[in-house]
């Protein structure tokens, strides 16, 4: 076995993925993320591997295995943080690109996204997709009605 699988299976984080049910897991990573990971950490298979089941590289499967390590690790990092008017973006857990939004547009807090919320859409890289993303988080945690 690889040194670097080894490493990831004994991390947090590895260990998180592979004792956790997948249910818990959809909330902060999609479903091709999941089996991904599944494979790499549980089944051990390379990413050339991987790549032959999906039918894609064994490069885009690394850039999906890293993604969705650095979702887990960002996951793992809030989600004992209460979501409050006064928290971070991060507590939220958005997708990358969400998030990204927000960074770029300084957005840091759940105050700051509900008092920009009416003009969402005319930040930078911000469509229908990502406005419906930030309205369902806000709604499913209490600070907006739908």
């Amino acid at each position: 076995m690889h040194k670097k699988l080894q490493e990831d299976i004994d991390s947090e984080w590895g260990q998180f993925l592979i004792n956790t049910p997948i249910h818990e897991q959809k909330k902060f990573l999609s479903e091709r993320e999941i089996k991904i990971t599944i494979l790499r950490l549980k089944e051990q298979y390379t990413f050339r591997y991987i790549g032959q089941i999906f039918n894609v590289t064994r490069d885009r499967i690394s850039v999906i295995y890293k993604r969705a390590t650095i979702k887990t690790r960002r996951y793992l990092k809030y989600r004992d943080i209460p979501v409050t008017i006064n928290a971070p973006i991060e507590s939220l857990n958005l997708s990358s690109r969400a998030y990204h939004i927000l960074k770029a547009a300084n957005i840091n807090t759940v105050e700051s996204l509900l008092s920009h919320m009416p003009k969402t859409m005319t930040l930078r890289n911000c469509g229908r997709h990502s406005y419906n993303e930030f309205r369902e988080i806000l709604i499913q945690h209490g600070f907006m009605q739908k």
